[in-house]
C-alpha cells in the first residue's frame, strides 16, 4: 500500500501525525490503527535500490503504478478506480492465499461494495499487486522500451 503514497508520517511532541492528500492520510491512518509498523514500512519504501519506477496517478488511466524490486521479483503495485484496476486482476488475495477472481465475484465487488461506499459518498480504491520474475521482467522491459513513457 505504501510504495503507491507520498503521505508521511511526522512524530509531533511523541505522537504520530500524518500528512499528505487525504486520501493517502487514510490509508497510512488504517495501517496504525492496525497495528502495523508504519514507519519500518516507509523506511523500506525509501530505500533507493527497492523503487524501480513509478507512472503517478492521472485522471485519464484512473490509476497509480509503481514498480519495486524484491528478492527475485518486480513486485508491480496499482492503486486506483476500483471500476479501472479490478480489470486487470485475475486473483483476489483470500486468506488462504492467491485463489481466481471470476468474472462474477467483479461485478458483485463493484455494483455491492463499491455501491456501498459511493451511496455514503464515500471513495473507494482498489488496490492490486503482480510479482513478476526477474526473468519476465527483462524481457518485458525490453518489448516495451524499457517502459519509457
Amino acid at each position: 500500500m505504501l510504495f503507491n503514497c507520498s503521505a508521511f508520517v511526522e512524530n509531533l511532541d511523541g505522537k504520530k501525525e500524518v500528512k499528505g492528500n487525504a486520501t493517502e492520510v487514510g490509508m497510512i491512518n488504517y495501517l496504525l490503527r492496525s497495528g502495523n509498523n508504519v514507519d519500518a514500512l516507509i523506511d523500506a519504501k525509501n530505500k533507493p535500490y527497492h523503487n524501480v519506477f513509478s507512472i503517478d496517478f492521472t485522471s485519464d488511466r484512473k490509476m497509480g503504478t509503481t514498480v519495486v524490486k524484491t528478492m527475485a521479483t518486480r513486485r508491480v503495485f496499482v492503486k486506483g478506480a476500483p471500476d479501472f484496476v479490478i480489470l486487470k486482476c485475475s486473483n483476489v488475495l483470500a486468506k488462504e492465499g492467491p485463489v481466481a477472481f471470476s468474472e462474477e465475484q467483479k461485478t458483485k465487488v463493484l455494483k455491492e461494495v463499491c455501491k456501498q461506499f459511493s451511496d455514503q459518498s464515500l471513495r473507494s480504491l482498489l488496490l492490486a499487486y503482480k510479482d513478476i520474475p526477474d526473468s519476465e521482467w527483462e524481457t518485458l522491459s525490453q518489448a516495451n522500451n524499457n517502459f519509457a513513457e
